[in-house]
């Protein structure tokens, strides 16, 4: 199978073995399994965030995504390995992070805040927007936003239906510059409780 992928022409083979899969091929399996269902249900999202790391490259943003989370996010011993959501970095970059991100449930969904300040000399700008993400683990629904509120206004709301969204959501936040050539890491900021 031929096809071109950024510019540069793939070749490609589906081959199967014959052979059993041995306990570290069973055991990176699991991993990618794991990391793949997470990171595919919210695509767009991880797409966007790793955009700038894939640029340039023959990788796509999702490939580059799911190399990096892979071996971090995975905890436990095979077969009961499970999902540390703590360390899943859904944006990757080097704008800096919001000071003091905090996250707290009101009551048309979940109030970000930061400190506005902005610091020009370390790469801050007023005009850097906010990515929202909250990803529910029990049904793998997520809510966000890809360009919210920006760095000097402090705080942004991410709406989530009254009801019928109900469940754990885990909680990340992440910073854009304006024209989008620059990106923050993600920022985790827990589980927070909806409905």
């Amino acid at each position: 199978m031929f096809y071109e992928l950024r510019g540069v022409l793939i070749i490609r083979t589906i081959g199967k073995s014959l052979n059993s899969p041995t306990h570290n091929q069973l055991i990176q399996r699991s991993r990618m399994r794991l990391t793949n269902n997470f990171l595919k249900s919210i695509k767009t999202y991880v797409n966007l965030g790793f955009e700038l790391q894939a640029k340039g490259t023959s990788s796509l943003p999702f490939n580059k995504a799911t190399a990096t989370n892979s071996q971090q996010i995975v905890t436990g011993d095979y077969p009961a390995h499970q999902l540390d959501f703590s360390k899943a970095l859904l944006t990757k970059g080097d704008l800096p992070l919001l000071k003091d991100a905090k996250v707290s449930v009101g009551n048309d969904g979940l109030e970000f805040t930061w400190n506005p300040t902005v610091d020009a000399e370390f790469g801050e700008y007023w005009q850097d927007q906010v990515m929202l993400m909250a990803f529910c683990e029990q049904n793998n629904h997520s809510y966000k936003s890809y360009a919210g509120a920006t760095r000097e206004l402090g705080r942004d709301l991410l709406q989530l239906p009254l009801s019928g969204a109900e469940g754990t959501y885990h909680v990340y936040i992440s910073v854009v510059a304006d024209d989008r050539k620059r990106i923050s890491n993600s920022l985790y900021l827990g589980p927070v409780k909806w409905g």
